[in-house]
């Protein structure tokens, strides 16, 4: 410590500090007058202004803010009427010239796509010897096992980080998320 004579001059200040403190806490406890919590009888009432003599009024001649001009119509007996107003249409975009006929290309990947289907993990029973698999489609979680079918997806094996899955007639292995 670089300055010591500042770190006692603090340290006196917060004993002296505390030590105020707890002079006052002990000195309403067991002084001369009656402690913290105590009623003390009321030496006279406030008096009551009459309202006879209230000086003060309430002007309320300006704008309701919330209803900017039907205060004013109704006033002047004017019905609110809605003018419906029509827009002319857009001008139709230029048509884009028609892309070169190309030749008919076929697909050779003929596999559906089960972007939505996540293998989540797998729970080990280790009584019964039975792995169940977390899966979720669609955003809907299911708990199978090996032969259980959800939404035409027949699960036919499941291990600790994929599962070998059934769609439309073709077999895929979805790794863990």
């Amino acid at each position: 410590m670089k300055n010591k004579r500042i770190t006692y001059a603090l340290v006196l200040a917060v004993a002296f500090t505390w030590g105020l403190i707890f002079y006052q806490v002990f000195e309403s406890m067991g002084g001369k007058g009656p402690g913290p919590g105590t009623a003390q009888p009321v030496a006279e009432a406030l008096p009551v202004a009459d309202p006879l003599l209230d000086t003060v009024a309430l002007r309320a001649n300006y704008p309701d803010p919330f209803l900017r001009n039907a205060g004013a119509l109704a006033r002047q007996g004017e019905s609110r009427t809605v003018r419906q107003v029509s827009y002319p249409a857009p001008p139709a975009a230029p048509a884009a010239p028609a892309p070169p006929a190309t030749p008919a290309v076929r697909k050779t990947n003929t596999q559906p796509d089960l972007g939505f289907v996540t293998y989540m993990g797998s729970i080990h029973n280790p009584k019964s010897k039975k792995i169940v698999a977390l899966l979720s489609l669609h955003g809907r979680e299911y708990a199978v096992s090996e032969g259980e079918v959800i939404d035409s997806i027949r699960i036919l094996k499941t291990s600790r980080d994929s599962l070998k899955v059934s769609y439309r007639n073709t077999t895929k292995w979805l790794k863990r998320f």
